[in-house]
């Protein structure tokens, strides 16, 4: 059996710590998919509801984030204190419910309240998920057990993409569906991908909770140990310089990847002129593989630079992947064909989920355990905040206003590429803050008691 902190507390088996990550990737592979496919769908709501660039992007970022993110800190701490299965099986069945109500919204500000209600659900995601992995995987391998998590975003992506675009065609040219048939079809795309969600709902109840690991105090920097529940604020106060630095870099990471993706649909089909079914199944294809396989490679680079003893080896993946994500932005206007475009956001669809695969994990690494929901929330408040929020809304800002419509790839460069360089200079100047408040936030691990993935790495007792 593999132990918790001091020895205490046994981590589940691994047969229950793999179900864990597999519902967690489930969940998180429909909350994008509901949450994204709008992305692909944008002009044919556009023009039946007469909305502008901005409008969209206020639909598609400020009205989802708006109470994703501010009640995120209370569902955390609820988090913290209660059953997360249970929290998190409500938060799916109000998403789906409110996904389906984006399909019967009548107007543009009907469709505006439904995105909000999306955001109240999906606001229980992201803290759930990430502590409940916390709790199943030891800290040197939870890098790779929060990839589940970021393959179900990046998996959701894809698909919404993919679906999105060649449900859109399909139902455009196709007989009526049966009791949907009247409707739009970028109507009739909301109810189809909402209505599965009561089931997953279901799902999640069948899965059990995990112990907490947190059963003895944990320090704060330069204070006496804090008791076993320690305060929010209290501990942000004592440690506000380092945890805001790795905040704030994960915010413009998703300012980046929400500008990008919320925008470069229509970047191949206003300026390329490709079809809805092509763009969505290229870039559903591309972002499903290009993410996987950029979450996947970094969270084996974080828990290998981890092992070997890197200088705060997550901080450093995320450099690395703001500057790959660079390299690609500052390709896509310069583009002269489909092609080029594709391999520019392919670039940056890859490196964007390979810089963003430490983020969770830094988070559950700088928060002791009964503040890792909070501390998670804090993390999707900066990045609603900073990524679905203003990421869009900045795009389509300078869309409508400096750059025009056929001018849109030059309006995300402008937003995306300083935001990227701004995350190498937080890793430069907060690389060793974060190592320090790691090393006092994590207690001692055990001995290795188990192989994995070629290595030595405690995970749970075997099933």
């Amino acid at each position: 059996m593999s132990m918790g902190l001091a020895g205490l507390t046994p981590y589940p088996p691994r047969r229950q710590a793999y179900y864990t990550a597999f519902i967690v990737f489930t969940v998180t592979l429909f909350s994008f998919l509901d949450r994204q496919v709008l992305a692909i769908l944008v002009d044919p709501i556009r023009h039946e509801l007469h909305a502008t660039d901005t409008g969209m992007s206020l639909l598609y970022g400020f009205a989802f984030v708006f109470l994703y993110s501010t009640l995120g800190i209370p569902i955390g701490r609820l988090i913290d204190r209660k059953q997360r299965r249970l929290i998190l099986a409500a938060g799916v069945a109000v998403w789906s419910l409110a996904t389906i109500a984006c399909g019967l919204a009548q107007d543009y500000w009907t469709l505006f309240g439904a995105r909000m209600c999306v955001g109240i659900g999906e606001a229980c995601l992201t803290p759930a998920a990430c502590s409940l992995l916390a709790d199943c995987f030891q800290p040197r391998v939870r890098g790779r057990a929060m990839s589940f998590y970021l393959m179900g975003v990046y998996g959701g992506i894809g698909l919404s993409m993919m679906m999105g675009g060649l449900l859109y065609d399909v139902l455009l040219h196709s007989s009526p569906l049966p009791l949907i048939g009247g409707l739009t079809p970028w109507r009739q795309i909301f109810i189809i991908i909402g209505a599965p969600g009561l089931a997953i709902s279901a799902l999640v109840l069948t899965m059990k909770e995990p112990d907490r690991q947190d059963v003895a105090p944990l320090p704060v920097a330069g204070a006496d140990p804090l008791p076993p529940a320690p305060d929010l604020l209290a501990y942000m106060r004592a440690n506000l310089a380092v945890i805001a630095t790795v905040l704030l870099a994960h915010g413009l990471l998703a300012f980046v990847s929400y500008g990008l993706m919320g925008w470069a649909p229509s970047v191949l089909m206003r300026e390329f002129h490709q079809t809805r079914g092509v763009v969505g199944l290229t870039l559903g294809l591309l972002s499903l593989a290009g993410g996987i396989v950029g979450a996947l490679s970094g969270s084996f680079i974080c828990d290998r630079w981890t092992a070997g003893g890197v200088k705060a080896a997550k901080f450093k993946v995320c450099a690395v992947g703001a500057g790959l994500a660079g390299v690609g932005l500052a390709i896509l206007p310069f583009a002269a064909t489909p092609w080029v475009a594709v391999a520019a956001i392919t670039l940056c669809i890859t490196a964007l989920p390979f810089a963003s695969a430490s983020g969770q994990t830094m988070v559950q690494e700088l928060f002791p355990n009964r503040l890792r929901g909070q501390g998670s929330a804090m993390t999707v408040l900066m990045i609603g905040l900073f990524g679905a929020g203003g990421g869009p809304l900045v795009v389509g800002l300078l869309s409508d206003h400096v750059f025009g419509k056929a001018g849109l790839s030059m309006a995300i460069v402008s937003a995306a590429l300083p935001a990227a360089a701004v995350v190498i200079v937080l890793y430069l100047v907060g690389r060793n803050g974060y190592e320090a408040l790691r090393g006092r936030v994590l207690p001692p691990e055990p001995a290795p008691v188990a192989a994995i993935d070629g290595g030595a790495m405690p995970l749970a007792r075997p099933a």
